[in-house]
Order: structure tokens, then C-alpha cells, then sequence
């Protein structure tokens, strides 16, 4: 793994492009970028996570660190054309994804969905633990579907 490009953008989010390429036969090659974004927590984040029944630190721990990735890959890339592949999948990356990971509103629906998902995830875990101290020793009753 290498670190082609590490940069804040606009919005204040970590940008880092990975190459993460790696030789699969003879002289060909698995060429793959990780664009990986990681945002910080921010102050406007906290009006979210207060409406939440768990504690304020557990929330924020939980939610941290905030990141999306989206991964480029070629595959069975002969040697002679690995370095020019990597550069035209580096400014397509550049050109195309960066302006949208810069966008303020960005940040913003990256954070919802990551708090959506983790309501979602301890939704199910409360009902999992319900689940498991219920009295449910006996088997359920499905005789009213043979009727």
C-alpha cells in the first residue's frame, strides 16, 4: 500500500488516494485505488447525537471515525501499461470523484447516513436482546396456519 495523495479538502474532510495495486501472474497486475474520506467531528454534528437515548460520548464513540471509500480496480493489466493505467484512474478520481466528496452538503449526508446505520444496528441489537430474555422456552404456536 502507498499513499499517492493525502489532502483537507474544501469541506474540511481527509482526502487519501491508496494505491493498493498488486501483481496477480506473470507480468500482469490487479490495479486498484482506495479513495478513502474521512471527516471529523464537528460541532454541528452534536445537535444530532443529543436527541439520541444513549449517552453523548458513546454515540460520538461509536460514530468514529466517519469515512467513505470508493475503490477503482483493473484488472490483468500487462507491467508496460501499469504506471500510465494508474495515472488515468488517479485523474479520472481526481476530476470526477473529488469535486463530490468536496461538496459541503457532502459532510453533512455522509454523517446522517453513518448515524442511520448505527441507529438501525442498535435497533436491532435491542430487539435481539429482548429476544433472548423473553420466556420463549417453548416453541411458537403456528397451529392457526393449518386451519
Amino acid at each position: 500500500m502507498e499513499i499517492i495523495e493525502e489532502k483537507v479538502l474544501a469541506n474540511g474532510a481527509l482526502l487519501s488516494i491508496v494505491d493498493e495495486s498488486k501483481k496477480i501472474a506473470g507480468d500482469r497486475w490487479c490495479i486498484k485505488l482506495r479513495c478513502l474520506t474521512t471527516i471529523s467531528w464537528a460541532e454541528w454534528m452534536d445537535q444530532y447525537v443529543a436527541e439520541e437515548a444513549d449517552p453523548y460520548e458513546v454515540v460520538r464513540k461509536s460514530l468514529e471515525p466517519i469515512t467513505h471509500e470508493i475503490v477503482k480496480e483493473r484488472n490483468f493489466i500487462a507491467q508496460s501499461e501499469k504506471d500510465q493505467i494508474i495515472a488515468e484512474m488517479l485523474a479520472s478520481l481526481q476530476d470526477n470523484v473529488e469535486h463530490y466528496l468536496a461538496s459541503p452538503n457532502f459532510t453533512k449526508n455522509c454523517f446522517l447516513k453513518h448515524l442511520q446505520e448505527w441507529r438501525e444496528a442498535q435497533k436491532m441489537m435491542s430487539m435481539m436482546k429482548a429476544e433472548e430474555t423473553s420466556d420463549g422456552d417453548e416453541p411458537a404456536d403456528f397451529s392457526g396456519c393449518f386451519r
